[in-house]
């Protein structure tokens, strides 16, 4: 969900989906939304895109989140969200050149695993980090920055801090089972080079990077990202520019899979089945449903009997 406190300033709303996981039916993947933000008291606007992904599960998984942000690159496109015809493909993919692009996941890949002459405050274990060492070796979220990480491991949690600030937080609260990890992230990335050469104030500025109390309800802390962003449309880059440079904008990690949409249908299809099905039989009124069919069926059943038996 995006919010703004100026409704008229959220312009050329487009949404897109990925289902991966199981079937690629979405029990992982990635949901994207893009608009032009145009503030009508400056004149200024800019494109932006939000893109939410949740990433295979497990610290030993590392290249099959790889993969996954793969995939969410290859198959999530943009298309209006009135349902009219979006723009070419490869300009309304994730990351395309006009637009700055905010991505927040569940990844998993902040997964540390300590020797035990480690000691046990967590600022000496993000050396081991998996999400920075794979996106600065260029093997996934390409192109993509972070802000500096100060706080502790946001999962898995075991018993609180429950709406508790880090200073106040006494007792090692993550579960024995899973390592702690830094799961829960907030990625952005930069204006382009040619853009900062042109206006050196055209640039992302992070405010503040920090994470949220826990509730009750989750083992994750969820995390904040609060940026400053210049209301300026990406210009052109020149020849020289656009054949060296190594901005995702111009020369993407991977190409748009031409199946993506038929894809899509198919993963949606099996996810209403599945749905539909663990409704029935999972929910107490799933189960009253079949439990009052098939109490009728027998009754109707037995009233053609009565009826034509003879």
């Amino acid at each position: 969900m995006a919010f703004s406190r100026d409704a008229a300033a959220i312009q050329n709303l487009q949404t897109g989906e990925v289902g991966l996981g199981i079937s690629s039916m979405g029990n992982k993947g990635g949901v994207g939304l893009r608009f032009t933000y145009a503030d009508a008291k400056s004149g200024g606007e800019t494109e932006l895109t939000f893109v939410a992904a949740h990433l295979a599960a497990m610290e030993w998984d590392w290249e099959r989140r790889n993969e996954d942000w793969k995939n969410i690159v290859r198959r999530l496109v943009f298309t209006p969200a009135d349902g009219g015809e979006g723009r070419n493909a490869a300009r309304a993919r994730v990351g395309s050149e006009e637009a700055p692009l905010l991505g927040e996941g569940e990844s998993a890949n902040g997964i540390y695993k300590p020797t035990s002459h480690f000691p046990r405050h967590y600022s000496h274990l993000f050396k081991h980090d998996q999400l920075t060492r794979e996106r600065l070796a260029g093997r996934t979220f390409h192109g993509l920055s972070e802000a500096p990480i100060t706080f502790p491991p946001t999962y898995k949690f075991d018993e609180g801090p429950y709406l508790t600030a880090d200073e106040d937080t006494k007792a090692w609260a993550w579960a024995s089972h899973r390592w702690p990890s830094w799961t829960d992230r907030v990625l952005f990335l930069e204006a382009p080079k040619w853009m900062e050469r042109k206006d050196g104030n055209a640039k992302i500025e992070v405010q503040n990077y920090e994470p949220l109390p826990l509730f009750k309800t989750s083992d994750h802390r969820a995390v904040l990202l609060s940026v400053k962003v210049p209301l300026v449309s990406i210009p052109e880059p020149d020849e020289e520019e656009d054949a060296a440079s190594s901005d995702p904008r111009i020369n993407p990690p991977f190409e748009i899979d031409p199946e993506w949409s038929t894809a899509r249908a198919i993963a949606r299809k099996e996810e209403l089945f599945v749905g539909v099905t663990g409704y029935l039989t999972g929910t107490w009124e799933g189960r009253c449903i079949i439990g009052g069919t098939v109490a009728a069926l027998v009754a109707g059943y037995f009233l053609l009997l009565a009826a034509f038996g003879n």
